[in-house]
């Protein structure tokens, strides 16, 4: 007989302030006057929840998601995407939040560390993945600047609007 899992609290939390975020994200809009998702990514989003672990859509793609489980030592997040200049991106912002954590080659960013008491800041990393590869591409064909400008734009906006909510 198959027992049913408790939903975890953080996680419900995490992926409630989540939801949140995403929405208002959604009315952002880029310093090159786009949104700051496109409609069919933000229309995939979706979190599912079941005992101690989360699968996160975070785009439209077929696999652009992540996998979040808590626990003390072996809790991780798994995010899955095989755009380099995202992944170094995510990556810069899973260890700012002082996960521990591996850029695999065309299969996305792997982080141990995560609790109940940091995976509020996980989803927040995971609300700036959604269209990050479509804002970096308007970044660096509509301003001008370099890929490595555009995406240290995205780590700094990260900090100043996200990281703080």
């Amino acid at each position: 007989m198959e027992r049913n899992r408790v939903a975890s609290f953080a996680l419900i939390a995490g992926c409630r302030m989540w939801d949140r975020l995403t929405d208002k994200l959604r009315l952002v809009k880029t310093p090159e006057d786009r949104n700051f998702y496109i409609s069919v990514d933000f229309e995939n989003l979706n979190c599912v929840i079941d005992g101690n672990s989360a699968e996160v859509r975070v785009g439209s793609a077929v696999g652009h998601k992540a996998h979040i489980e808590i626990g003390d030592d072996i809790g991780m997040v798994h995010y899955y995407d095989s755009d380099r200049p995202v992944n170094t991106v995510m990556y810069k912002i899973f260890t700012d939040i002082g996960l521990d954590c591996k850029l695999e080659e065309n299969e996305g960013v792997f982080c141990r560390g995560v609790r109940d008491d940091n995976v509020r800041d996980v989803f927040k990393a995971l609300a700036m993945a959604t269209s990050m590869d479509i804002r970096l591409d308007w970044c660096k064909t509509l301003s001008g600047l370099t890929r490595e400008e555009c995406m240290a734009r995205e780590f700094n906006f990260y900090k100043r609007n996200v990281a703080v909510v």
